[in-house]
């Protein structure tokens, strides 16, 4: 009798600790659900909200990181963005300096589903590549760009296993300087400064996570 209770208990212990085994798989396949290297490319277009800035940018990025587990990711991007401003002599827009966008991107996906909301901090730096056409040759009214910091929230919804269509409305903090701009001359010898200047963006995004 003494054998058939010890037998039972074992035989318990072993199914329970079976059980317990498997579920800690499943937790850990699910907290590491969708890990792996990921891809983002997006369109963007960036208005200036304030009465004072109607400028605005056109532009595309693509980020390359790191997703953790199907919430947390993180990666490095680059893009392209044009710059436009309203020129007032003629009432239309001007096509003005082009930039290039160097950042960190970190999203965090909440919920579960098809289809989930993220919120996405970028922070980094645009390098001016073209300056207005009027200075591109001078030495003077040196653009170098400035700082970048853009957080969104957004709505992600997968189209297959590998692929997911992003869209995201954010916001985005720019900084510009800049140099050698002349602002009085001595016995013919200039003298300069460097200027800068920020704004203040609503900023549409869309795009694809492969």
């Amino acid at each position: 009798m003494l054998k058939r209770f010890l037998f039972l208990l074992a035989a318990v212990f072993c199914i329970t600790e079976i059980s317990s085994a498997q579920n800690q798989v499943s937790i850990a396949e699910n907290t590491n659900q969708n890990a792996g290297y990921f891809n983002t490319t997006e369109l963007s277009f960036s208005k200036g909200f304030l009465k004072e800035n109607t400028s605005f940018y056109t532009g595309l990025q693509t980020i390359n990181g790191y997703r953790f587990n199907k919430h947390i990711s993180a990666g490095i991007g680059v893009g392209v963005d044009q710059y436009f401003y309203e020129n007032y002599n003629e009432n239309g827009y001007k096509t003005g300096e082009t930039y290039l966008p160097v950042f960190t991107d970190m999203r965090v996906h909440f919920g579960k589903g098809k289809t989930q909301p993220f919120f996405s901090q970028a922070v980094g730096y645009m390098f001016c590549i073209r300056q207005l056409t009027e200075f591109r040759d001078s030495e003077y009214y040196n653009n170098i760009g400035g700082i970048m910091i853009n957080p969104a929230f957004g709505v992600t919804t997968a189209l297959s296993e590998k692929t997911a269509l992003n869209f995201s409305l954010g916001y985005r903090f720019q900084e510009v300087t800049i140099k050698n701009i002349p602002y009085y001359y001595y016995n013919s010898y200039p003298f300069y400064q460097s200027v800068t200047w920020s704004a203040h963006y609503l900023t549409l995004k869309a795009g694809l996570t492969f």
